[in-house]
């Protein structure tokens, strides 16, 4: 069975701004990751083709109705913000793995979280 696994927005800039080739596996990021990443100032013309070429190996979630019917329990519960809190409850409505290594995140017990190490 393949994994499948919902980035979070640091891991993605992480694995730009270090060249790292993820694993072998479905990876999925919610729009709201998408427009996390694509807001950063720093992001040079080089760091943007990276990002294309990403974005064109992953599968791309739109909230719906569910999804932020969850975030808006998850944001009141942990006090995660709204950004963290759709990540979240995405990662739940489609059963998940969240990669991440925010602190925040990695507070919602709903789902499974799985740090991701850059070396």
């Amino acid at each position: 069975m393949e994994n499948n696994y919902l980035l979070d927005t640091y891991v993605i800039i992480q694995a730009i701004n270090s060249g790292l080739e993820l694993p072998a596996a479905r990876y999925f990021i919610s729009s709201v990751t998408k427009d996390e990443v694509l807001s950063c100032s720093s992001l040079t013309t080089i760091d943007k083709s990276a990002i294309d070429e990403i974005f064109k190996n992953l599968y791309i979630i739109e909230p719906n109705d569910l999804v932020v019917e969850n975030a808006t329990i998850l944001q009141k519960k942990y006090g995660m913000g709204i950004s963290d809190s759709a990540i979240c409850a995405t990662a739940y409505i489609y059963n998940l793995t969240l990669i991440t290594n925010d602190s925040v995140l990695r507070t919602a017990n709903e789902i499974t979280i799985e740090p991701f190490y850059f070396v």
